[in-house]
């Protein structure tokens, strides 16, 4: 080699770099700028369970690992950000945002090097790091993608995409080295990775002998049969390994994926409150796919109708969903035809099914449409889409004017990737709250029927009563619940929360007893879903426990009213739902605590001691207990423990009005005037979010 052609390669050498760099910056600035205004984001939906009030996340690095031991890479992320920014949501967002650009950064690699591969670099190898670049740019900044990047614990989909890009790249990387092994070995790891962050990555292994075969083996052998013992022969350890490794998993995915998968059905509370107790048969989930990636693909090219909770019906014959089937099987043909007549096209196809497999076909989910599952068949769409373009704009007019060629479709691309951008900005805000995401979602088409959806919008109308008090929240929530009613007459929970908006409004607003009864009926109507489910016997001791305390206002209101008769029957009913709690469950305190504040509202301090004591005994750490457990003491003429009781109750919380109020009335000498006579506060508290 001269000196001069030295110099040449070394220029074109530094150029690739710069390049090269540029475009991974281009992909960086861009999902940087459609993913700013996601700090904003709140933990939503599935995050609270998962992250927020999950005990293992505050515990040592090994709870997560324990207790979440199908996902454990994916979790123990999760620990680090709680033990170093505790729920500060900016920082979970921010790991979430940098493991999706890495991902747009691998597939950009990735691509690159299948574009400059035997099979393509002929077409493809002068433009092949810009149209990685775009490919890349087009699927990090797509709005479907907003769902694993934004809500936050389907991180476990964006880093489980990491993993399997990169174990594709390097695997790639070693079909094109003379010595494989090293990169066969990094491409084992990253595959083990991606399996501790989410099973859909077995789709791994057929992934890489179809890339091995298509663009690597086949051109060189020639002939199916021959580049398919060509790759065996050459990377049997990498197939080997993460053939097995995929075998292994499979019992862990099988358990994952059916969620408890008994005799081809599903069963979940939720499921069973949309589909019935037995959820969606597997056929009928089978023949529901099409029509489902029809609406994916559909979003592909159109992103308007955004759904966090789908709720998606399943189809009951073929005839329902016969344009879906027809869609998908036309293009599961194409894309077999294309793999014998035009493998790299049949490949990008093969891409997007493979991917979809494990979730979209006879593995039934509770849930049939979730818009993350499209995170990495997304990159098969817009490869296709781009490859197409620049292959149709070189044809037509990039021959007579290249220059014009390279502008025109540097500025579609911009286009694009700016309204993609913005459509994704704006889907960000949706997930700033609860109660924004939920009212995005029954606004949207899909989620218009969806009961769970609105189940979830009364919920958050009732926590954001706990932190305003105003009678406007649950009033709102109770037509949210209403509606999930109408949508799901099964649906105990939207019954129970339904009994509890008007069980609130009942103490703030006017019309009490009114307000009473229509708790009441909802509440019985919850407890009438569960009461012959033995699995569901701890709601049953809830519902019990809150429809025993509107029994008791209602006495309240009637024995104001000077209706002792109906006020008694009231004390009975009351009494009847407290009574069958404690039997249910007698290591739940609230049973003890409520039948206690029974007793005393019935003028019987001395009957409250012994229930009060008890729900002491169970749970030790509940001041409002020991602050009833003094008023009742004192009533009785007990003083010093009357007055130790409130001493512990303001142990437990100093802020304690009535605890300071008893220990200031015991201290001043009770005996001179008369205890006050006043109920006990109410037992009943906000139910935990299901």
């Amino acid at each position: 080699m001269t000196a001069d052609q030295t110099i040449n390669s070394g220029q074109a050498t530094g150029r690739g770099r710069r390049g090269g760099m540029l475009c991974a910056l281009a992909v960086c600035l861009a999902g940087t700028a459609a993913y700013w205004n996601s700090f904003g984001g709140a933990f939503v939906f599935d995050d609270a369970h998962s992250i927020t009030e999950s005990r293992e996340m505050t515990g040592s690095v090994w709870e997560p690992l324990r207790r979440y031991d199908v996902r454990p890479v994916a979790f123990l992320t999760f620990w680090v950000n709680r033990r170093l920014g505790g729920l500060d949501v900016w920082d979970y967002h921010l790991v979430n945002l940098c493991v999706h650009l890495l991902a747009g950064l691998t597939l950009m690699g990735l691509v690159r090097r299948l574009l400059l591969s035997p099979r393509l670099a002929r077409h493809f190898g002068d433009a092949a790091e810009p149209l990685a670049a775009a490919v890349a740019v087009v699927w990090a900044v797509h709005p479907i993608q907003t769902e694993a990047v934004t809500y936050i614990i389907q991180r476990c989909e964006s880093l489980m995409g990491l993993f399997a890009l990169l174990s594709i790249y390097l695997a790639v990387r070693g079909m094109e080295s003379p010595r494989p092994a090293g990169w066969f070995a990094a491409s084992l790891a990253a595959f083990l990775a991606g399996g501790g962050c989410k099973e859909a990555i077995i789709t791994v292994p057929p992934i890489l002998l179809a890339a091995d075969m298509v663009f690597y083996s086949s051109v060189r052998a020639g002939g199916f049969w021959k580049a398919f013992r060509a790759s065996l022969r050459r990377g049997w350890v990498l197939y080997a390994g993460v053939g097995l490794l995929a075998v292994l998993a499979v019992p862990v995915a099988y358990k994952r994926f059916t969620g408890g998968l008994k005799e081809g059905h599903i069963s979940s509370p939720i499921v069973g409150a949309v589909f019935g107790e037995a959820g969606p048969s597997v056929w009928a989930y089978m023949i529901t796919q099409p029509q489902v990636i029809t609406h994916y693909l559909s979003l592909a090219f159109w992103p308007d109708s955004l759904c966090i909770d789908y709720c998606w019906p399943a189809a009951r014959s073929i005839g329902e969903v016969w344009p879906g089937v027809a869609v998908v099987g036309v293009l599961i043909a194409a894309t077999a035809a294309a793999l014998w007549r035009w493998p790299a096209w049949g490949f990008v196809g093969l891409w997007f099914f493979l991917w979809l497999a494990p979730r979209s076909s006879v593995i039934i989910r509770p849930d049939l449409a979730v818009e993350h599952r499209m995170y990495l068949p997304l990159a098969a769409v817009v490869a296709v889409v781009i490859a197409a373009a620049y292959l149709a704009g070189r044809r037509l007019i990039g021959r007579a004017a290249p220059k014009t060629a390279v502008a025109a479709g540097c500025a579609a691309l911009a286009v694009c990737v700016i309204a993609l951008a913005v459509r994704t900005a704006h889907r960000n805000t949706d997930y700033a709250c609860e109660m924004s995401i939920w009212q995005a979602t029954v606004q949207n088409r899909w989620g218009s029927a969806n009961p769970r959806a609105y189940y979830n919008l009364g919920v958050a109308w009732q926590d954001i009563y706990k932190q305003t008090r105003q009678a406007e929240a649950l009033k709102r929530s109770a037509s949210a619940l209403t509606k999930a009613c109408e949508l799901s007459p099964g649906f105990d929970l939207a019954w129970f929360r339904l009994g509890f908006a008007y069980d609130e409004l009942s103490a703030v607003g006017p019309n009490k007893m009114a307000l009473l009864d229509k708790a009441i009926l909802n509440y019985e109507k919850a407890v009438e879903l569960v009461r012959n489910d033995a699995k569901y016997q701890k709601k049953l001791v809830k519902y019990l426990n809150n429809l025993g305390e509107a029994w008791r206002h209602v006495a309240s209101l009637n024995s104001a009213a000077g209706q002792t008769e109906q006020a008694a029957t009231a004390m009975a009913k009351a009494s009847d739902c407290f009574r069958e709690c404690m039997s249910l469950d007698p290591a739940d305190p609230a049973g003890w605590y409520n039948m206690g504040c029974l007793m005393m509202q019935d003028g019987r301090p001395d009957k409250a001691i012994e229930f009060f004591r008890q729900a002491v005994a169970i749970k030790p750490d509940q001041p409002q207990v020991y602050a009833n457990l003094g008023s009742a003491l004192a009533r009785t003429g007990r003083l010093q423990e009357a007055l130790a009781n409130f001493r512990k109750a303001l142990e437990l919380n100093p802020n304690d009005q009535e605890a300071q109020r008893g220990y200031k009335r015991v201290n001043e000498e009770i005996r001179r005037s008369p205890w006050p006579s006043t109920s006990p506060s109410s037992g009943r508290n906000f139910p935990e979010n299901q």
